[in-house]
């Protein structure tokens, strides 16, 4: 089922929960398959005791014997909240996951309050931005700069590997219905 902007998988398809430490060795695997490095052990509680939250989705079920195959989070700060890790397993991708956790992470920080949304990404990231265009999203800044003002944002998000020219940052009022 490839994603065509509707093809959201159904919740009876895609079981989306709350990151628990247990979840943390299928994180890892996560992130090895997508080329994300490794997260830290304490980085997603450190997020989640600011009021964040990190949401994990897997087929069919929340067994942690399934594997993840997506994961996003929500770091809050002050009056609006930044979307950090949304990666989506290689053999997952364009099914709707991404979708689907970014929806879901919506509804949460639209219940907390949270009025605004920010999310960084590589400019050459056209499936990113595809994404966050047909949700709604807008392009607030473009980071064209040397790598000393492009690396502390890329290390404050927890990205490890080398950064490529442009970072984008795109912002999302939420609507308090």
């Amino acid at each position: 089922m490839a994603a065509t902007g509707c093809d959201v998988p159904t919740d009876e398809q895609v079981l989306v929960a709350i990151y628990t430490p247990h979840d943390h060795a299928a994180v890892c695997a996560l992130w090895r398959e997508a080329d994300m490095g490794t997260p830290h052990s304490d980085q997603f509680a450190s997020e989640m005791a600011s009021g964040g939250i990190v949401l994990l989705a897997r087929f069919g079920s929340t067994d942690h014997a399934v594997p993840v195959c997506g994961s996003v989070a929500l770091v809050v700060e002050r009056r609006h909240a930044i979307v950090s890790h949304l990666v989506v397993a290689p053999w997952a991708r364009r099914r709707g996951i991404a979708t689907l956790l970014m929806r879901r992470l919506e509804q949460r920080a639209r219940s907390a309050g949270i009025k605004m949304l920010y999310l960084y990404c590589l400019r050459d990231n056209a499936p990113a931005a595809e994404l966050y265009l047909r949700e709604g999203w807008t392009l607030d800044r473009l980071y064209n700069g040397p790598l000393s003002i492009v690396r502390p944002i890329l290390v404050r998000l927890g990205l490890r590997r080398p950064p490529l020219p442009g970072l984008i940052r795109w912002r999302k009022k939420l609507s308090m219905h």
